[in-house]
């Protein structure tokens, strides 16, 4: 079942974890991890969409960062329901580090990711598992990710084609990078190549994961929707863009990577970046995704310059 560690126990988290494990069982085949702090009103759905996935030889860990709400006694109650699910309850430094909590604990050979308030597609585990079996390590299985607003509405669908890195380090506005973990898989092993998730980045610790891992692992693009990302109010990537913080520490991590390409690629996916982050471009996109309300706003600032208005 799951434990609360107290103050003298969080010093030897892996060993109480270990203890819950039933003896003579089978190594799992996949590892999914769980960062959550105070997330009492998803981590219920979290944990059933896991489990609903039908793989037979799985943990779900979820690491909680001592929540207040009322979220690890939960987590207690479903840890009786469900014998695969792994809970560690203690503070920690944020979600990169126990993300990294997590993966030290996972004992699959393949991790995903996945945050509580985001949910798998129905059959996405068993699919990615035979996929990852199937291909060398280290390497990085993505799919399709569900982009949708508070409502659960589908925004749009995060499509990412293109995987080399350089592509990659193209930005956003260029180039769909893997949005969100609950989209994308991987061996283990990249981290015994690029080490764990980097404790010092709070709004683009998977961004700066994936420009290293790309670097060292295979990258497989699936053309199947995998994953749902869900912008709910409270989710960083929404309050970091409220609060203007994500963008430039995402623009940072990219600035980071690009100068370790080889001379001639990183002039050109520089240069390529910065006439993309020109008004010019921001305004073509515009024009490009909203037509309609351009042509309005075109409309009317011509009516102002002519004095018809």
């Amino acid at each position: 079942m799951a434990r609360k560690l107290n103050q003298d126990q969080r010093g030897n988290s892996k060993d109480v974890l270990d203890s819950m494990t039933m003896s003579g069982k089978q190594e799992p085949v996949l590892s999914i991890v769980t960062p959550v702090f105070n997330g009492r009103a998803y981590v219920e759905r979290c944990v059933e969409n896991v489990a609903s996935q039908q793989v037979s030889r799985l943990e779900h860990i979820v690491v909680d960062g001592a929540s207040t709400d009322g979220t690890i006694e939960l987590l207690e109650g479903l840890s009786r329901d469900w014998g695969h699910l792994r809970v560690l309850s203690e503070p920690d430094r944020g979600q990169s580090d126990a993300l990294n909590k997590g993966i030290k604990l996972a004992r699959s050979r393949t991790i995903g990711i996945l945050n509580v308030d985001d949910y798998y597609e129905p059959g996405v585990l068993p699919r990615v598992t035979s996929l990852l079996e199937d291909l060398p390590e280290p390497s990085v299985v993505v799919g399709n990710c569900n982009v949708r607003n508070e409502n659960g509405v589908i925004e749009f669908v995060n499509r990412p084609r293109w995987l080399r890195p350089w592509q990659l380090m193209l930005g956003t506005e260029l180039v769909q990078f893997p949005l969100n973990p609950s989209a994308y898989f991987y061996h283990r092993s990249i981290h015994d190549a690029i080490g764990l998730y980097a404790e010092d980045e709070y709004f683009a610790m998977d961004l700066d994961f994936l420009l290293r891992a790309v670097r060292v692992a295979d990258f497989h693009y699936i053309n199947e929707t995998w994953g749902n990302f869900c912008l709910s109010p409270t989710c960083k990537t929404v309050s970091g863009g409220t609060l203007g913080i994500s963008i430039p520490q995402r623009e940072e991590v990219y600035a980071r990577h690009r100068a370790t390409l080889p001379g001639m690629q990183r002039r050109f996916v520089s240069t390529i970046a910065a006439i993309s982050a020109s008004k010019i471009c921001d305004y073509a996109r515009f024009v490009w995704r909203r037509p309609d309300l351009a042509a309005r706003r075109l409309g009317y600032h011509l009516r102002r310059f002519t004095g018809s208005e």
